[in-house]
């Protein structure tokens, strides 16, 4: 679903602080993190100068909504900066 909107996210992301996100965007302005399950994530502090953003979705809340989980996660993005350049 991620892709059909032109995002790309990276599976079982280890973040700075050692910690694992399941999913994590790169982003112009920082680092989008997505937890799916019960157990929130932790932030990560991230480079100097970066904003980190966490959001945490349960798989049920994926599993019956997941037009509305990807609306979330877009906004989140653009509130990034937008996708990252792989420049």
């Amino acid at each position: 679903a991620l892709r059909e909107r032109g995002l790309a996210a990276e599976r079982q992301y280890e973040n700075a602080s050692g910690g694992q996100l399941d999913l994590a965007l790169l982003c112009a302005l920082g680092q989008l993190g997505v937890n799916l399950g019960d157990t929130p994530a932790a932030p990560d502090a991230g480079r100097a100068g970066s904003r980190n953003e966490v959001l945490s979705f349960t798989e049920s809340a994926v599993a019956d909504n997941l037009p509305e989980v990807v609306d979330t996660i877009e906004q989140a993005v653009r509130r990034l900066g937008g996708p990252a350049s792989a420049a």
